[in-house]
């Protein structure tokens, strides 16, 4: 263990920097020596003296890694298979899950899952290092509140199994404890997490793309990915609310309704103009039409309006996405009501067709304080089609307090009536404290 880090000064290279010196007072620079920057350089003592100056770069970290240039990553957005929200085991297809200005998410599913539609083919093709399942916020909505649906119907084998292939659960036959907030957390911060955001056109190749038919060759869609820096074309997904140049965006977990009696809560999750994809959840009448959703939102200091399972989001967790660098006021809807209900922006992706751009820096990051409380929860063993056992432990909250025990206390004679064993039995005594 003591050579271990002896060698640690070896091949470790900084960036080349000039700093405060120039050819006077030292005229002579080492051998093949090619600086990054210069910074206070001057050929005379009291002239040509600039506060910055670059040099020609050789790496590109030295100089544009703090700058406000945006990096891009260019990705093949697949198809993919996701079960449907109906109560059947069924399955679509979503093309185009995500497109120019949307908040791409990435989704943790195993590549050899069957949720990657065609996986094989990029992988004989050595493509799989350019596939990655990317899909907008709504879709990420309509997986969250089916997983919370579903959670403890292990006969909807569709669902399930795309919580296996996401590594959410271990299996579908185990005992599950119920969902909460805390499974809401580690769904937006372990399987579906913001990646960039999309810059490219769905119009892709240029004349074969002619007809109404979808594009299969040589692959459905690719995009441009902006993973950090200033861009210009973000959706608003904000537009509910006022924002200033320099406010927080962020996106929270909310408790909210995923189906209505109605019916017309609807998860639209795309905005391909070749084929749009919508999902309904039908009204349960045991409940379960209400669960956590993740909802845009400008960072501010006041407490939330309502409080469920005790999370307060600027505490237990959210993600920061971007930092506003232009003013937007708050959209209004007025004469789109008069043509029909206006859905909200978590599972209405239709609404972000129109409206103005917005300029941000994107910096996705999920900031969390502290973790929210574990609470007694009921645990939910599975034991064939349409037999669950639940068992429901008991919280020190939860048991009621029962009257104290009896005390026996010795009895001198004379004073009262012997008891049985000359113990008297005093049923009103408290208990000591």
């Amino acid at each position: 263990m003591s050579g271990l880090f002896s060698d640690l000064h070896n091949g470790i290279r900084m960036p080349d920097v000039v700093m405060n010196q120039g050819p006077t007072p030292s005229q002579s620079m080492p051998a093949g020596f090619t600086t990054d920057s210069q910074i206070n350089y001057g050929s005379t003592l009291l002239g040509d003296l600039s506060p910055y100056s670059y040099g020609a770069p050789s790496r590109l970290a030295d100089q544009t890694a703090y700058m406000a240039v945006p990096h891009r990553i260019q990705k093949i957005v697949p198809e993919l298979r996701l079960p449907e929200a109906r109560n059947t085991d069924n399955t679509f297809l979503l093309s185009h899950g995500v497109d120019d200005g949307d908040v791409a998410f990435s989704l943790r599913v195993n590549r050899s899952a069957s949720t990657i539609d065609r996986m094989h083919t990029f992988e004989r093709m050595e493509m799989s290092h350019a596939v990655d399942p990317f899909v907008n916020l709504p879709t990420v909505n309509y997986l969250l509140a089916g997983i919370q649906r579903y959670w403890n119907e292990p006969e909807r084998v569709k669902w399930q199994q795309f919580m296996v292939d996401t590594d959410f659960i271990g299996s579908a036959t185990s005992a599950k404890t119920e969902f909460t907030v805390r499974d809401a957390l580690r769904f937006i911060n372990d399987v579906a997490r913001p990646f960039g955001i999309a810059n490219g056109s769905e119009k892709q190749g240029g004349t074969h793309e002619g007809s109404m038919g979808p594009v299969t060759y040589p692959v459905n869609f690719i995009t441009t990915l902006v993973v950090g820096g200033r861009t210009e074309n973000l959706v608003n997904m904000w537009r509910d609310s006022n924002m200033s140049a320099g406010d927080d965006l962020i996106l929270h977990l909310a408790w909210l309704p995923y189906s209505t009696v109605d019916g017309q809560l609807e998860y639209v999750l795309n905005h391909w103009r070749k084929g749009m994809v919508r999902q309904r959840f039908e009204y349960d009448p045991k409940g379960r039409n209400w669960g956590w959703q993740l909802v845009p939102a400008v960072y501010c200091m006041h407490p939330p309006t309502s409080i469920h399972e005790g999370y307060d989001w600027r505490e237990h967790g959210y993600w920061h996405i971007a930092r506003t660098q232009v003013m937007r006021a708050s959209e209004i809807t007025q004469k789109f009501e008069q043509q029909g209900k206006v859905q909200q922006c978590y599972h209405d992706d239709s609404r972000f067709m129109r409206g103005a751009l917005l300029e941000i820096t994107f910096e996705p990051t999920f900031i969390r304080l502290r973790r929210p409380q574990k609470a007694a929860r009921r645990t939910i063993t599975y034991r064939g089609p349409g037999r669950c056992v639940v068992n429901q432990p008991e919280s020190v909250a939860s048991v009621p307090i029962a009257p104290p025990a009896p005390v026996e206390r010795p009895v001198k004679s004379g004073r009262s009536k012997k008891a049985s064993g000359g113990l008297r039995v005093a049923a009103s005594a408290p208990a000591d404290v």
